[in-house]
């Protein structure tokens, strides 16, 4: 299990980014954004963790996905952080 104290170290985010790149579907017609969230969800188990590397995902996902509803809907069901929730619906817009 990934201690959440690793979210201390300017690296760790990026380091989890590239582990999510490496565990992500092969499926090259899946949306990007939308493929890293459905990774996060399924292989990141510590929930600051992973809204953490969620809302970082998201935060430049929404900026170069073709299908924003879909990948908004799933960063609200693996998200629990309401400020970042919130952050992502005002920056979404």
């Amino acid at each position: 299990m990934l201690n959440e104290k690793l979210l201390e170290h300017p690296y760790f985010i990026q380091c989890l980014s590239d582990f999510v790149s490496f565990k992500m579907d092969d499926d090259t017609t899946k949306d990007k954004s939308l493929n890293q969230l459905e990774t996060i969800g399924r292989e990141i188990k510590n929930q600051k963790i992973k809204d953490k590397l969620a809302y970082e995902i998201t935060k430049f996902g929404i900026t170069q996905t073709k299908n924003l509803d879909a990948v908004y809907t799933k960063f609200i069901s693996i998200q629990k952080n309401e400020l970042m929730i919130n952050n992502i619906h005002k920056n979404g817009n």
